[in-house]
């Protein structure tokens, strides 16, 4: 179900992303998403930060989870799934499947930063033991919506 990307993927990137109720969601992916910026991500994974995993369904790409570094304890998560997979589970098993795959870091926390009116993410997240541990920002290219960190500890 996870695996890595490929340039391959780039139309199905465009597909799945040039989508305004998908794109709203997440903080860094333009709308409209074309495919130069699905070859311009693609082509820089290597050097990002961020350790972005596809999700696939019967050969298909449905979507992405991706981990990174928040602080020294804590691992911070994201993702997102094409508008027509929503609603059948696939995040919550996905991420689930993040956090046994090798490459996950282990013995830390994991944290989300999710805008208070994405209830679907929250119900993600709490489906995967996460709970609010404040609220915050984030950033939507430049404006700042409302949003909680959840967090899930792991000791």
């Amino acid at each position: 179900m996870l695996r890595n990307f490929r340039m391959e993927d780039a139309k199905s990137l465009v597909r799945l992303l040039n989508d305004s109720d998908v794109s709203k969601w997440t903080s860094n992916i333009p709308y409209p998403y074309t495919e130069n910026d699905a070859i311009s991500w693609l082509e820089n994974l290597h050097s990002t930060v961020r350790k972005p995993h596809a999700i696939e369904i019967n050969n298909k790409l449905v979507g992405c989870v991706s981990f990174w570094e928040y602080d020294s304890e804590s691992i911070e998560i994201g993702y997102w799934i094409g508008k027509e997979f929503w609603g059948k589970g696939i995040a919550t098993k996905a991420l689930q499947n993040l956090f046994i795959q090798p490459s996950f870091p282990k013995n830390k926390n994991i944290v989300a930063k999710v805008a208070t009116q994405n209830i679907a993410s929250q119900r993600v997240l709490e489906k995967c033991r996460f709970e609010i541990s404040k609220k915050s920002l984030v950033y939507r290219q430049e404006l700042a919506l409302s949003a909680f960190v959840y967090r899930r500890v792991f000791a």
